[in-house]
């Protein structure tokens, strides 16, 4: 049985996802250039959308191009929080999980009642220096 792309899209799409984190995200810094990351992906979806809509393209004749994204979303999330607890350079460093995997962590603690410093403060006394 030979297996091709079309066969399956989703799986495909998501492995997409991980190679880009693979190869392209994993190095430098990203955080400047979120808006233009942001619209390559809103362009590239709208121009499959509209191919879709117009005609049968090659290879997405049955697949719904949400899925597509949905799947690409996912191996690209699923590899770099994967990365980060499992191959980073940081990952020894004593803390929490979650602050490790995203930034995300310490902004939602802070937010209840916005005294970084206090949280900030909180986790070195409980895990040390470097957190």
């Amino acid at each position: 049985m030979v297996l091709s792309i079309s066969s399956f899209p989703g799986l495909f799409s998501a492995a997409t996802g991980v190679a880009l984190h693979h190869l392209l995200f994993r190095h430098g810094e990203w955080d400047n250039s979120a808006p233009t990351i942001f619209g390559s992906y809103a362009a590239v979806f709208a121009a499959l959308h509209v191919l879709k809509s117009t005609g049968p393209v090659v290879g997405l004749q049955d697949t719904n191009v949400y899925y597509l994204l949905v799947c690409h979303l996912l191996g690209l999330f699923g590899g770099i929080i994967i990365y980060r607890v499992s191959f980073h350079r940081l990952r020894k460093f004593s803390g929490p999980t979650l602050a490790g995997v995203t930034s995300w962590y310490i902004n939602i603690l802070s937010a209840k009642k916005l005294h970084n410093f206090a949280v900030v403060d909180k986790l070195h006394r409980r895990y040390g220096d470097y957190v």
